[in-house]
């Protein structure tokens, strides 16, 4: 709700909704959006260019449930698709039945027309059914905690540690101009940087 955002955000008497434009100008429109599931909240930043054809995704994650996974899901109307992600040297289709596959910089949902795809800088899990892509976020397991048999996976009657709890973030890149989606997905991971030079 937009009082549990304000009270995230540090202004509880605020009555700012909890997804608004925060920016829009000649160049670029933002719009964030706070989300809360359990203990743990989200806060996504959409950046649209006025002049690209591609939407940035920044997830902050507060991730604060022991024992949970988050994926970031994106719905589409490519129900009847392929679903397709780059390896190494090649792309290649992936299963897709709802299970965990992984791939490298993109991966994306094709029909015999039309392409969505999702580049990443660090995310390599994902899954796909009926149309729908998700990229899989952080998971909160115990450490080193595995089944044996009829073994407990941990005992419960004390606190242990868990994988990928507290504040995580992830940037992503969606389009649908999938044409040069390698050269896109590199161009991508490789960002402007600034070079000190001092000629002679």
């Amino acid at each position: 709700s937009k009082e549990e955002a304000n009270a995230f955000n540090g202004y509880p008497s605020e009555t700012m909704d909890n997804v608004r434009v925060t920016e829009n100008g000649a160049v670029l429109t933002q719009i964030q959006a706070i989300f809360k599931h359990a203990n743990s909240f989200a806060v996504v930043t959409y950046t649209m260019s006025k002049f690209d054809a591609y939407v940035d995704v920044k997830v902050k994650l507060y991730s604060n449930d022991a024992n949970k996974m988050y994926k970031l899901t994106f719905p589409t109307t490519l129900e009847d698709s392929r679903f397709v992600g780059q390896m190494a040297f090649v792309k290649e289709e992936l299963l897709q039945e709802g299970k965990e596959v992984f791939y490298q910089k993109w991966c994306g949902l094709f029909d015999k027309t039309h392409g969505f795809a999702v580049l990443n800088n660090g995310t390599y899990g994902g899954s796909a059914k009926e149309g729908t892509l998700s990229i899989s976020l952080l998971r909160t397991p115990v450490y080193s905690a595995h089944p044996i048999y009829d073994r407990k996976i941990a005992e419960s009657d004390r606190n242990h540690e868990h994988i990928d709890m507290g504040e995580r973030e992830f940037t992503y890149r969606l389009t649908t101009d999938v044409e040069y989606i390698d050269a896109k997905a590199e161009e991508y991971n490789q960002p402007v940087y600034a070079l000190s030079f001092f000629p002679a």
